[in-house]
């Protein structure tokens, strides 16, 4: 009997050992992630008002836009201000809103494929809310919602405000199926809005 406590004492003792080295390996792992973690969003807060200064000293930003026959409505151009924002359509629809608002998500979500975008920024939307009190749309109330959690930062429904103005507009191809990280959206935002041909 004396026998049996002394192996199950080692085998409990020995459970404990591998539990805790296991323990300790898991911590300094998780310490490890949470650390490069930390340092890639101190990176990308860099980059992002180093984007912010640079965008405010550019005198051309490139653009693109998905719909031909509206094409100039939607070009982007740069106000003394220095604000990117886009050249509303001399006789705004809503068509024309969702348009604008479905071109913004690009900058917040991950599809397979995506055509066009508008820098979603403080004037942008400022801009969005304008159009939408002049045309008075059936869903004015929700596109202000929208708009109103953007403008507080909060883009925890922006995957399905995306595919809602991607079914609006017939969508076929490019459904939203993600959000893009911080990482993502510092790439994306370089890509599209900012000229590297100086």
């Amino acid at each position: 009997m004396k026998k049996f406590f002394k192996i199950t004492g080692i085998a409990l003792v020995m459970c404990l050992a591998i539990a805790f080295i296991t323990f300790k390996v898991l911590d300094k792992t998780q310490s490890q992630e949470l650390q490069k973690e930390e340092e890639i969003s101190s990176e990308v807060e860099k980059e992002q008002k180093a984007d912010e200064l640079k965008l405010n000293s550019e005198e051309t930003v490139k653009g693109k836009t998905t719909d031909s026959s509206s094409k100039e409505a939607f070009e982007r151009a740069e106000t003394s201000e220095g604000h990117m924002t886009f050249e509303p359509p001399e006789n705004p629809t809503e068509a024309d809103i969702m348009h604008i608002m479905h071109l913004m998500t690009h900058q917040k979500v991950r599809a397979n494929k995506k055509e066009g975008a508008i820098r979603m920024t403080p004037y942008s939307l400022a801009q969005v809310t304008d159009l939408i009190n002049e045309v008075q749309p059936p869903n004015k109330k929700k596109l202000l919602q929208i708009v109103n959690h953007w403008e507080n930062g909060n883009f925890d429904n922006v995957i399905e405000e995306h595919n809602y103005f991607w079914e609006y507009e017939g969508g076929k191809v490019g459904k939203a199926i993600g959000r893009m990280t911080m990482t993502e959206e510092s790439y994306f935002v370089r890509k599209h809005f900012y000229n590297d041909d100086k």
